[in-house]
């Protein structure tokens, strides 16, 4: 019988108390595949909590992060600690990764996040995404109906990430890394239909390293 994964949900919205987005990443998760879930915000994340963890979640965020100050560094420190583990960053998680390794983010509708979404077009309901790269993480097929719910997305993908899925109206919708068990989201498979099947290969990935 396979024993339960550690999951570490790391919550990378600015503030601590700010848990919306990954409690429910975290229910759907222990609901839908009887894991071990432990949640620490990125400021708080240690060696030790990195090390215990089969798989890192690194959850979404509402504010831009250029307005995070002095913790915009161990946010970006925090991320590059999580090498050694399969990890998936869902919609900010994806883009935290991204800005980690010298990519760049910004508004699907142009111009810049200044410490605020307010005034900037925001995306969210079901979206058609296409499979542009072969992943085990997609579901079968060239498409899958997901969820989204973002301002700001991918503009340069760092070099060692590879293009895996795209869409209509934002194109870099899924990221692989070319030499690591880590793959980004832009969108929320949290919310279900093809999201499910995702979470569910991700955590079959997770059981075979």
């Amino acid at each position: 019988m396979n024993r339960r994964l550690n999951i570490l949900a790391v919550n990378l919205n600015s503030e601590a108390s700010v848990r919306r987005g990954i409690k429910y990443i975290m229910r759907v998760l222990t609901r839908r595949f009887s894991v071990n879930m432990s949640e620490r915000h990125f400021a708080r994340v240690n060696q030790r909590d990195i090390i215990q963890a089969d798989a890192i979640i690194l959850g979404p965020q509402g504010t831009p992060f250029d307005a995070y100050g002095t913790r915009y560094s161990t946010l970006l420190q925090v991320i590059s600690e999580t090498k050694n583990r399969p990890t998936l960053g869902i919609c900010g998680g994806c883009q935290a990764m991204v800005i980690a390794n010298d990519g760049r983010i910004g508004p699907l509708s142009g111009g810049h996040a200044t410490h605020t979404y307010t005034g900037l077009e925001k995306h969210s309901g079901w979206r058609t995404i296409r499979s542009i790269k072969e992943d085990p993480l997609l579901p079968n097929g060239t498409t899958a109906s997901v969820h989204v719910s973002h301002v700001e997305a991918t503009t340069k993908l760092p070099s060692q990430y590879e293009h895996i899925a795209t869409s209509d109206y934002c194109d870099i919708q899924m990221i692989r890394d070319r030499n690591r068990p880590h793959w980004g989201v832009q969108f929320h498979p949290e919310y279900g239909r093809d999201g499910f099947i995702l979470l569910e290969r991700f955590m079959r990935a997770v059981r075979t390293l």
